[in-house]
């Protein structure tokens, strides 16, 4: 038997408890382990266990922390390629489908986590009706395993950005912390680039070589740098004039500002050229007026584009549709229909018509559009790049969903978005505080945006915006009850 003395010895920390001793003998074993293999059979992939059963361990007793590490992993995650079929965003994506595994379970646990009024929301409706139409257009696909790879991305995505998000991200200190686990990483992200792209003058050849390995390409950049610039102005909003923390956000602001420019990605400019003429929009109420505007534009255009096959008149010219590597070039090349990545769109977005004629009401199975559109293009709309190496979607948001859910998908999605930025504009006017009014002017600018970029852009589905979208129309949900909540509490309290 040890004596008393020689068990004090043994016990190195007295005050932590015998089970919380051999977890730390344990997870420092498996650390020593994993550096030692790692460096001796040159299996670097080994490094990241320990960081995993952390991770792990942290989620099953306190998962929001692990949730401001996926939002503080966003900026600074790269893809990476498992097999020509399979990539994932690393780390954000592997944190997302841990974060989901954890919820659910927490949510079985306790069916409360998802307020009643919550689910019962017009938006959250609209948005699992949606959802459930992707469920039954991925049991419908013309190929399967594919559409199903879609599928658990979205359930992961929107069970963390949205379900997730409404549960942590309630008060003033948790959007405090969500915003400054998102700010700082960009600003860094930002200096990182303009480290290498100084150098090279800020040319707008070299830009996406200063990119990488953070970010895919320059629309990935420029893209979360704009979604996020409104909640940047509105730190600077809220702070008192001249002081420090207003010369701070002020600086930032001007910061992001020039660094979307310097991104040479003409839809995330275009977005941050628009968003002050948003602002009167939305305080004047004709938000829904210019999307009906808007919507009947579209309409007539494309009516007027297929009327007789009137759009192969706008055929580009494939000697003159190239490459540019000067942004005034390319400006001048999209005004002239000579731009290659614009007339690259334009060609498949013809083939996505076509799709849309055979496949009408569900679609050919989300994520399908790449593996069907090649034998529906039109040779007169062939640039340099349609052979399509990297295997790119539509780049317009919409029309993947036209061709991939069918045209029920597509109204579904539509009608979703009208009407959650309709209601978003009727929110902001319900808000009675300032700074929560502000709040939602800054929601609505980013899902503008966001809707801007999905014009032009099928990224949806990426870390770099898909994210923030959710996060967006969760917080707008979780502000309009509390509004609810103070009316009503006001009506009661009325003599």
């Amino acid at each position: 038997m040890p004596s008393e003395q020689h068990k004090a010895k043994l016990n190195f920390f007295p005050s932590v408890p015998l089970i919380t001793k051999w977890l730390f003998i344990a997870f420092s074993c498996i650390l020593i382990i994993s550096i030692l293999l790692g460096v001796a059979f040159e299996l670097y992939f080994l490094f990241v266990i320990p960081l995993i059963i952390l991770v792990v361990y942290q989620s099953i007793f306190d998962y929001t922390k692990i949730f401001y590490l996926l939002l503080l992993s966003i900026p600074f995650s790269v893809e990476l390629d498992f097999s020509s079929s399979l990539s994932t965003d690393f780390p954000a994506e592997f944190l997302m489908i841990g974060l989901m595994g954890i919820f659910i379970i927490k949510l079985i646990e306790n069916p409360q986590k998802i307020a009643a009024s919550f689910l019962t929301h017009p938006i959250s409706l609209l948005l699992l009706l949606h959802l459930g139409w992707i469920i039954f257009t991925t049991i419908h696909s013309n190929l399967f395993i594919v559409s199903l790879k879609y599928l658990l991305a979205k359930f992961w995505y929107i069970i963390v950005f949205f379900f997730l998000v409404a549960d942590i991200l309630r008060g003033q200190q948790a959007l405090k912390i969500a915003f400054n686990t998102v700010f700082i990483p960009l600003l860094i992200s930002i200096f990182y680039v303009w480290f290498w792209h100084a150098p090279e003058g800020f040319s707008f050849a070299y830009i996406n070589k200063a990119l990488r390995p953070i970010y895919r390409n320059h629309v990935d950049y420029a893209c979360i740098l704009v979604l996020f610039l409104p909640f940047v102005g509105l730190l600077l909003h809220r702070s008192k004039k001249f002081s420090a923390p207003w010369w701070w956000m002020l600086s930032s602001f001007i910061i992001f500002i020039a660094a979307i420019y310097l991104s040479y990605t003409r839809v995330a400019i275009i977005s941050a050229l628009v968003m002050p003429f948003c602002i009167y929009i939305i305080r004047w109420k004709l938000l829904k007026y210019t999307m009906l505007i808007g919507l009947l534009s579209v309409g007539f255009m494309i009516h007027f584009l297929i009327q007789k096959n009137q759009y192969l008149e706008y055929a580009p010219n494939f000697e003159k549709t190239i490459t540019h590597y000067e942004f005034d070039d390319l400006l001048s090349a999209t005004t002239k229909g000579e731009d290659l990545s614009t007339m690259e769109r334009v060609y498949r977005w013809v083939a996505g018509l076509h799709m849309s004629k055979d496949e009408t009401w569900t679609g050919f199975g989300p994520g399908n559009f790449y593996n069907f559109y090649k034998k529906y293009t039109v040779n007169s709309f062939v640039t340099y790049v349609s052979d399509n190496p990297e295997k790119s979607g539509i780049h317009n948001y919409f029309f993947m969903v036209l061709v991939e859910q069918g045209f029920i998908g597509f109204l579904l999605f539509l009608g979703f978005t009208i009407f959650t930025l309709y209601r978003g504009e009727q929110i902001y006017h319900q808000c009675q505080n300032p700074e929560i009014k502000a709040l939602v002017m800054a929601i609505l600018l980013s899902l503008i945006a966001i809707n801007l970029i999905l014009i032009i852009n099928d990224m949806l589905e990426t870390d770099k915006v898909g994210t923030f979208y959710f996060m967006n129309i969760a917080l707008l949900i979780n502000i309009d009850l509390y509004n609810q909540q103070n009316s009503q509490k006001q009506l009661i309290e009325t003599p």
